[in-house]
């Protein structure tokens, strides 16, 4: 299991459990149910949006985050949360 896929298969588990008890038990029962989940939405961001690609573009160019660097894949990331929330108040 890549450790990528494990930390957004947890991070979609805990979006829906929030620490109650139980939830170490639910989640022993559910991984691959979340795990499954969780490629699906790595293969989604797998092509870009022009938004994300627009903010990778200004991070390489050393404006947003610099060479080498993860500057690029974080503005790309945050540029597609920004969509998400523009998209959930009717913006997008």
């Amino acid at each position: 299991m890549s450790e990528m896929v494990e930390r957004v298969a947890r991070a979609i588990f805990e979006a829906e459990y929030t620490g109650g008890e139980g939830d170490e038990y639910r989640w022993e029962r559910s991984q691959d149910v979340y795990r499954v989940q969780a490629r699906a939405a790595i293969q989604a961001m797998r092509e870009p949006t022009d938004a994300m690609r627009d903010a990778m573009r200004l991070a390489n160019m050393n404006i947003a985050g610099g060479y080498g660097g993860t500057g690029g894949w974080e503005a790309a990331i945050d540029a597609a949360l920004a969509d998400r929330e523009a998209a959930k108040r009717g913006e997008g």
